[in-house]
């Protein structure tokens, strides 16, 4: 035991060297070793200062509910606060306590918290310290002190926005939504950090690529913005796997600047996610085999979706597992847990069985097997939103946005000019005049510069076109 006693008082030793560098404050006791450091020492008015602790147990037991309070001798607005061991973070006024519930002996435990405030007032602004808990021999306490400057940093208005996905969500969905930031001026706001934080939902992937992560924040570190520049963000999460509501906020800040509106400089929205039906629903290949449409350039399967149920259904869903790397569902509507998934825009009776059609991109254009068992059928508790979006962009080719029309079996084909890569929607209607309307699902992502596409029934729409039913189509592009 001796020994390793030497190993860790070696590492710390270690540690602390390597933050030798910045303005720190290393406090050690008998049993516990902590190390404050703050990111500058002299700030501006309405500037940021931010504080790392790190706290290292020494001692040969762990400690149970230790408690680090910050107490600042002059007002401050409190920006962020993390603690890597979840622990409770309590606030009164200017004193802010951080709760760890456990940190593990013999050094092999760090806990990192740290703290960015906002210095409301000039002059010395002293953040008093103190780790204390009933397992700890001796309270560590400390000061670290900063000059806040009456000078402020150039102005730069700062602005955040979000835009969250529509819709109904379910355990383990996955969604996207934007963030928008904009410096609205006038001058150049200096290295912007977004810090998006997620409560009930994970993280998966962003556009661009996340700087870093600090608990349940993502951060993104933006660099400088001109004047009127802005900056758009799309982060996918999955969302929690039981039904309730999750949160999402965002908050964007310059380093280097004053910001003279800090009202615009956070947004945040909830996530509702809704519990799927426990109607028993079964889905199932038709017994036909795969078919290669060249006119779209998609593989199609037949399925059909039943309600075993004694009741009614307001719209369900179809997961499909199994499919290769080299191809992909191109009609799903969603990602649930990794699966790709169709759904049925329209109510499914009791003992009802619907017909639906998969359409598959597959380069090689050769079928591949599927099993009834790569198909999972779910019952959706509420109906399927169809209304179409704002701010469609008409088309101006023709009245309709479409040039040529075909009613052929059981199917509509529609042709229309269009611009590679950009996003077009079809709405549909049973009136001439659109007064009940609703938009086909998935949108249409041009493929080249013309494109086709098919109205054959669910999942795309609510039923298959008949003779014996009008219906009719406009073609939109949607804005980005």
């Amino acid at each position: 035991m001796k020994g390793l006693s030497k190993f860790f008082s070696l590492a710390l030793f270690v540690f602390s060297l390597l933050v030798a560098c910045a303005p720190a404050r290393a406090q050690q006791t008998t049993n516990v070793f902590l190390i404050a450091i703050p990111t500058s020492n002299a700030v501006p008015v309405n500037g940021s200062i931010h504080y790392q602790f790190y706290i290292t147990n020494v001692a040969g037991f762990a400690f149970i509910d230790s408690f680090l309070t910050n107490s600042f001798s002059a007002a401050i607005q409190i920006i962020e606060a993390t603690n890597n061991h979840s622990g409770v973070i309590r606030t009164n006024g200017n004193i802010i306590t951080f709760h760890t519930s456990q940190i593990l002996g013999f050094g092999t435990d760090i806990a990192s918290i740290g703290l960015t405030v906002r210095p409301l007032s000039e002059g010395l602004l002293t953040n008093s310290f103190t780790l204390f808990g009933t397992q700890l021999t001796t309270n560590v306490v400390g000061q670290l002190v900063n000059q806040v400057t009456n000078v402020p940093g150039a102005l730069a208005d700062v602005a955040v926005g979000l835009k969250t996905p529509s819709g109904t969500f379910y355990p383990n969905d996955s969604l996207t939504y934007s963030l928008f930031v904009t410096n609205l001026g006038p001058n150049v706001a200096t290295n912007v950090v977004l810090t998006n934080g997620l409560k009930g939902l994970t993280f998966l992937n962003a556009s661009p690529k996340q700087t870093s992560r600090s608990g349940t924040n993502v951060v993104f570190n933006l660099g400088n913005l001109a004047n009127q520049g802005f900056k758009i963000l799309n982060v996918t999460v999955q969302a929690t796997n039981t039904a309730g509501t999750n949160s999402l906020s965002a908050f964007a800040t310059p380093s280097g600047n004053t910001d003279p509106d800090t009202t615009n400089n956070s947004v945040s929205a909830d996530i509702i996610v809704a519990a799927f039906l426990t109607n028993q629903l079964v889905a199932v290949t038709n017994n036909t085999t795969q078919v290669f449409n060249p006119q779209i350039g998609l593989m199609e399967q037949g399925i059909l979706l039943s309600n075993a149920s004694p009741s009614a259904v307001p719209s369900a869903r179809v997961m499909v597992a199994g499919i290769r790397n080299t191809d992909r569902l191109f009609n799903a509507v969603g990602t649930n847990n990794g699966l790709p998934f169709v759904e049925l825009p329209t109510t499914l009776g009791a003992s009802e069985t619907v017909a639906m059609l998969l359409q598959f991109y597959v380069p090689s254009h050769a079928p591949f097997p599927l099993p009834n068992s790569n198909l999972t059928a779910q019952a959706l508790s509420a109906p399927v939103d169809l209304t179409p979006p704002p701010n469609l962009i008409p088309l101006t080719n023709t009245a309709n946005g479409y040039t040529r029309i075909a009613n052929l079996t059981s199917k509509v084909l529609i042709e229309f000019p269009s611009t590679d890569a950009a996003v077009y929607a079809v709405v549909y209607s049973d009136d001439v005049a659109f007064t009940t309307s609703r938009v086909a699902r998935p949108f249409i992502v041009a493929p080249a510069n013309w494109t086709y596409w098919y109205d054959y029934g669910p999942p795309t729409t609510v039923s298959a076109p008949t003779n014996s039913a009008a219906r009719f189509y406009k073609v939109f592009q949607v804005p980005n």
